[in-house]
């Protein structure tokens, strides 16, 4: 169901405040009026976007766990790993941990 929003508010902002109001907006993705909708209705500022590497990193992180799943499941059934892939599993996830930690630091 699509709500109907009839209703118009006029603003006023100086060149300084609009220029504040676009930047904000533009980091949560959001349109402009959605965004003033969520701060002055809904009493809540939008978190912004992620960084572009975040669904990158996100794919990374399941492929490697189904990977490792599925040594896992098979180890359980021969009761033998395959230690090769395994750590070479392992090597990857940390790769991405080290990098999710030097976006976390700013690095």
């Amino acid at each position: 169901m699509t709500l109907k929003r009839n209703n118009e508010i006029k603003l006023r902002l100086t060149d300084k405040e609009l220029e504040q109001l676009n930047e904000d907006v533009k980091k949560t993705g959001y349109s402009r009026e959605r965004y003033i909708r969520s701060v002055l209705i809904k009493h809540r500022v939008p978190n912004p976007l992620p960084p572009e590497t975040f669904n990158n990193t996100i794919y990374y992180l399941r492929k490697i766990g189904n990977n490792m799943n599925q040594l896992a499941i098979i180890a359980n059934k021969t009761g033998n790993i395959d230690t090769k892939k395994y750590k070479y599993e392992y090597e990857e996830l940390n790769k991405i941990i080290l990098e999710l930690r030097k976006i976390a630091s700013g690095i």
